[in-house]
């Protein structure tokens, strides 16, 4: 039998096989992809075998110093358990736990608030203990984690023959005069969280640009998007003028491919700019020039600028307190992973730190990142993906760019004033709406997120994406709900 404390050398020779004559002899690209997800996933378990219980140990010494302050806020101190070998993060794990129940009961969870929106100085200091003792324990993870792996995983589903054949006869029956296989290449790019994506190449012909790309929407996606609601808001920056693919046609109708999907002409010789995850973009490399930071900067302005309304709606309000609501409910209601606490502080910090009603109303993007920027030669030449697109408050596409556009690009106050040299409305950069809609944003991920991860453990899917968002991606999203936290608390010293 192999014993727990030889696990992560096993696990380090698999993953060299893998990463080495494995990844050298694989000849599809849906294939290598894969390797690289389980090769991530393996670098993040043997991160875990050999500095998890280190780390576990130290924060629990930590957060017995916090349990011994609950309470102060109404909460109980956690059963203390006796550690067994092997069993710290276990005891670690459920004496979080525990503080996270309780303090989401609702009598709780509204004292707590109450107590923060009158400044009371034993809550807010908890507040800032726990916040900074997530924020040391997921960031400790990270760092053991990003020390043992440097492999760039990218997803794909491979599904590519069952697509090719079932498009290829699509077009044929929409397009009479393209020829009976009308497919000369067909790649599937990406896909399994939300959509899945692929490149396609036609012949020279009348009635469609050669090269094209599709967007299918598939079963319990992460961000329960459709594109019937994506592609208006495609045509409609695409009329702007901004920078996206020319939107072709909307198929409603699943029955062909499996999923309802769009067809957008393909933005050719271009490359993703990076990572959404600094962690990512500073071992992985980017594909991004000098000038990058301040392109995305004039982007997102030209986007906002060019949708101002004139006036604050008071049904944007609503609407962002009705979302933020919805998501409370589904997150008291799901099975949390450990180390999710940031979660609900976040959420007490928004009930506590309310947006005024008067907020600028634009077109905003709703998930700019880095991931969803295509470059060339190191210069923006479109953005991509706008199935989280709507009427909001700008502040939300700003918070995102904080927090997953500018690490290691650019300086945040460099970003704003080129974004207000550029036309982007300065309200829109109020350090507390973007504080708030950072917490929002990752609330948003965090229950996607979540969702996602218990239709894998449930079984519902079983495929290898949602394994990844399962455990690689759950942990990143802890430290960025931890991140996002301390940005939010900041503005209260």
């Amino acid at each position: 039998m192999i014993r727990d404390k030889d696990l992560h050398r096993f696990i380090t020779s698999i993953s060299t096989a893998l990463a080495g004559p494995v990844m050298g002899d694989l000849q599809s690209d849906g294939v290598r992809r894969l390797n690289g997800i389980l090769l991530l996933l393996l670098d993040r378990i043997a991160s875990d075998f050999i500095d998890g219980n280190a780390i576990a140990a130290e924060t629990l010494r930590q957060w017995e110093e916090l349990e011994g302050e609950v309470a102060a806020v109404g909460l109980a101190a956690a059963t203390r358990d006796l550690e067994q070998p092997g069993q710290i993060r276990e005891t670690l794990d459920r004496r979080m736990t525990s503080v996270q129940k309780q303090l989401c009961a609702p009598e709780a969870f509204d004292d707590f608030v109450e107590r923060l929106r009158a400044k009371d100085p034993q809550a807010r200091a908890w507040m800032q203990k726990a916040s900074g003792a997530l924020l040391r324990v997921n960031q400790a993870f990270e760092d053991s984690f990003s020390a043992h792996g440097n492999r760039k995983a990218e997803v794909a589903v491979d599904k590519a023959s069952a697509l090719r054949t079932g498009l290829a006869a699509y077009l044929k029956q929409r397009y009479p005069q393209l020829p009976d296989d009308p497919l000369e290449e067909f790649v599937v790019a990406s896909g399994g969280f939300s959509k899945i994506t692929a490149l396609f190449t036609l012949p020279e012909n009348g009635v469609l640009p050669r090269r094209l790309t599709l967007r299918l929407d598939i079963p319990n996606a992460i961000t329960q998007a459709v594109l019937s609601d994506e592609y208006p808001i495609l045509e409609r920056v695409y009329q702007l003028g901004l920078p996206v693919p020319k939107p072709l046609f909307f198929e409603p109708d699943a029955s062909h491919l499996g999923g309802a999907f769009v067809v957008t002409t393909q933005v050719e010789d271009a490359k993703v700019a990076g990572s959404p995850f600094y962690e990512d973009r500073r071992k992985g490399g980017t594909n991004i020039g000098p000038q990058f930071g301040r392109e995305v900067a004039r982007l997102l302005a030209d986007l906002h600028r060019g949708t101002l309304e004139a006036a604050p709606d008071p049904a944007i309000a609503k609407a962002r307190d009705d979302i933020i609501a919805t998501l409370s409910a589904e997150w008291r209601a799901l099975e949390k992973p450990a180390f999710s606490l940031g979660l609900d502080l976040g959420l007490a910090w928004l009930a506590a730190n309310p947006l005024p009603p008067e907020r600028p109303v634009t077109l905003i993007h709703g998930d700019f990142a880095p991931h969803n920027v295509l470059t060339r030669d190191g210069h923006v030449v479109a953005l991509l993906d706008w199935e989280l697109a709507k009427r909001g408050d700008p502040a939300e596409d700003l918070a995102q760019a904080k927090m997953l556009m500018t690490g290691g690009i650019i300086g945040w106050d460099d970003f704003v004033a080129t974004y207000v040299e550029a036309g982007g409305p300065a309200i829109a950069c109020d350090p507390h709406a973007v504080a708030y809609y950072a917490i929002i944003v990752f609330l948003q991920h965090g229950v996607n997120e979540t969702r996602l991860r218990n239709n894998y453990l449930n079984g519902t899917r079983g495929d290898i994406e949602a394994m990844i968002c399962a455990s690689h991606f759950q942990d990143r999203l802890n430290l960025y709900q931890a991140k996002s936290l301390a940005e939010a608390l900041a503005l209260e010293t």
